[in-house]
């Protein structure tokens, strides 16, 4: 592809796109950051930067379609080494990794030869970790663990410690997925250590917690390590494990009957929509029809006008499930057709046995 082979990337311009495109907002949702970076990309509709943050944010919302468009219209322009590489990137987070793994591992390739061309070791390190990934699904644990190493060692020399934690927790949680305990401990505790080392502050131990429950055998750790991700102040940041811990939890409970605790375990952090859901689940789960109904079809009215994709579509779900026990004659065709359209890849594999027992897969 056209690119600039002879232009170097400056070490002050890769951290800026680097931190740019890594880190969450500290905004109220993704789509106050979208509708802000939408305003910037009017105003420079030139600017790599901006055009990168906005395929991120359409990717965050789920707008794949949108997404996919942006990021294959800028690799047909000439771009700058580090913009050709950052998009290679963005590309391969966008695409199914089911259905275009072969697309996927061909722009990680990519994205990881363009920086380690131009000597952005942070890059290089970010992207290697997905290269991991690939090379862990594939089967073939030793070389993932190699690109983890790699992905640490680079890390290092960029003065990235929390690309390094991310490095050895992704090693820590993969080793613990193959039996190997020696591994996964040596590993978590290398999290630690830079964690303590560089002072990373105590939000910083989130991810280590999320790595835990994820390496947790038994559903009541589980529940335990993401109750302590609960408990500490929220940090946006960690807002997916912030959101991942709570629906984990929040199932725990519904199962049990806690209804109460559910209710109260509602936080300030968390989207309007999510919280009307969570209102819903605890009314279907009284078996108080009436008020669910109206519940979950005002957790999906909300979140298809603030484009919270996933809550529409579990409310969505939700109605369809118990259409039943609301009337014989309530009308779920707006909600079929919502996740007949919108589903994410994500979002059907885990819903996948619900799916299909309502004929929707």
């Amino acid at each position: 592809r056209p690119h600039s082979s002879t232009s170097r990337a400056s070490s002050s311009e890769a951290a800026v796109v680097y931190k740019r495109q890594s880190a969450y907002f500290s905004l109220t949702s993704t789509n106050a950051a979208l509708a802000q970076f939408t305003l910037l990309h009017n105003d420079f509709p030139n600017s790599p930067v901006f055009i990168q943050q906005l395929i991120q944010l359409h990717f965050e919302l789920g707008n794949f379609d949108i997404a996919q468009a942006l990021v294959e219209r800028e690799l047909k322009k000439p771009q700058h080494l580090l913009y050709l590489g950052l998009y290679h990137f963005l590309k391969t987070k966008i695409y199914d990794l089911d259905k275009d793994r072969l697309l996927i591992r061909t722009n990680v390739e990519h994205a990881i030869d363009i920086f380690a061309q131009i000597n952005t070791p942070q890059l290089e390190s970010r992207t290697l970790i997905p290269r991991a990934w690939l090379a862990y699904l594939d089967g073939d644990k030793n070389q993932s663990f190699e690109y983890l190493n790699a992905s640490a060692n680079r890390a290092r020399i960029a003065n990235e410690p929390l690309l390094e934690v991310e490095a050895h927790l992704t090693q820590s949680y993969m080793a613990s997925k193959i039996g190997q305990t020696a591994l996964m401990h040596s590993q978590m505790n290398f999290a630690k250590q830079l964690i303590t080392l560089h002072n990373l502050g105590n939000e910083h131990q989130i991810p280590v917690l999320t790595n835990l429950a994820w390496s947790s055998k038994l559903s009541s750790d589980k529940a335990g390590y993401f109750q302590k991700v609960l408990d500490m102040p929220f940090s946006p940041l960690y807002r997916q494990n912030f959101y991942y811990a709570d629906q984990y939890v929040k199932e725990g409970l519904l199962k049990k009957k806690k209804f109460e605790q559910v209710l109260a375990s509602i936080k300030t952090w968390q989207r309007t929509s999510y919280t009307m859901l969570t209102r819903a689940q605890v009314a279907f789960a009284q078996q108080q029809w009436q008020q669910a109904g109206v519940l979950a079809q005002q957790a999906f009215t909300t979140a298809r006008i603030t484009n919270e994709t996933a809550d529409a579509l579990d409310a969505a779900l939700l109605l369809i499930q118990h259409k039943k026990q609301l009337s014989d004659d309530y009308n779920v065709a707006e909600h079929f057709d919502y996740i007949s359209q919108n589903p994410s890849v994500s979002w059907r594999r885990v819903n996948q046995s619900l799916l299909k027992e309502l004929g929707l897969w």
